[in-house]
């Protein structure tokens, strides 16, 4: 294991990994990624690929700029997948189901 780095990252799960890879194609020199078992062992496998966007929605104080995260995380997500590393994820889709006008006005 390297004795020095520029950033060091703690967790090789999903979140971990993408940080270290956002810091390294943001030209980060050294970036350590620390893990304790196998990579994506944690919470990541936990998860079963529930992600999805929530934003809008879900949570009544997130707006667009939590939806933007969001989506840029499933293209994320998708583009790992369809490069061949199996991290278990699904794009299944969301359903919004909506009781009165306002809220088909906003989520429609």
């Amino acid at each position: 294991m390297a004795d020095r780095a520029d950033v060091i990252v703690v967790g090789a799960g999903i979140l971990g990994c993408s940080a270290a890879y956002h810091l390294r194609t943001a030209g980060i020199g050294d970036v350590l990624l620390l893990e304790r078992d196998d990579v994506a062992q944690g919470t990541t496998s936990a998860g079963a690929g529930f992600v999805g966007v929530w934003a809008e929605g879900y949570i009544p104080a997130w707006r667009a700029e939590e939806r933007a995260v969001e989506c840029y995380g499933l293209d994320f997500y998708h583009e790992i997948a369809a490069a061949g590393y199996d991290i278990g994820y699904k794009r299944n889709g969301n359903l919004w189901a909506v009781t009165n006008q306002e809220a088909w006005n906003r989520y429609v």
